[in-house]
This record gives structure tokens, C-alpha cells and sequence, in this order.
């Protein structure tokens, strides 16, 4: 597994990291129309990410089931998005 990409987004890091991939999702890859077999959810997929706060701790990850960076990223920001609203609430009690 290595580092493809660093992003930052709203006070957060975002590692992306190419990976290699599960059987299960090569295989799925490969089919002709993907629509007629089973997603492979619990499959690594050919990218994953970590979201780390300012300190490096990680917050959040997903390796499974991605097939290219910019879903990491659009899963990511949304992650982030959550973070930020569930650390509102907590800090209002």
C-alpha cells in the first residue's frame, strides 16, 4: 500500500492510498455488466483512505470497496462533514 494522494479539506488531512486489491473485486471488476452480480462490499478495493486531524490521529478510514481517488475523496468530505457536525453538538452540551 502506498500514498497516492494528500488532500486537505476544512482544518483535516486526507491520505489516499493505492492498495492492492481483493480477488472478489478484481473479479467484479472485470465482468462484462457489473449490474448482473453482487457488489463486493466487504472487498478491498484499488484505493483507500485515512482522515487524520491537525495532530495526525486518525479520525476515520475506508479501504473497502473503493475503485478510484475521487470517491475516496467524495467519502472523505462527507466523513469530515460528520465530524464537524457531531463535534458541534457535543460541544454545545
Amino acid at each position: 500500500m502506498k500514498i497516492s494522494n494528500v488532500q486537505h479539506y476544512k482544518g483535516y488531512h486526507i491520505k489516499i492510498y493505492e492498495q492492492k486489491p481483493d480477488k472478489e473485486w478484481v473479479t467484479w471488476q472485470l465482468l462484462d455488466d457489473q449490474d448482473e452480480a453482487e457488489f463486493p462490499y466487504n472487498a478491498y478495493g484499488q484505493y483507500g483512505y485515512e482522515v487524520s486531524d491537525i495532530l495526525g490521529k486518525v479520525l476515520d478510514s475506508d479501504f473497502k470497496a473503493i475503485g478510484d481517488e475521487e470517491s475516496c475523496l467524495d467519502n472523505a468530505y462527507s466523513d469530515i462533514d460528520l465530524i464537524i457536525k457531531n463535534r458541534g453538538i457535543y460541544e454545545s452540551y
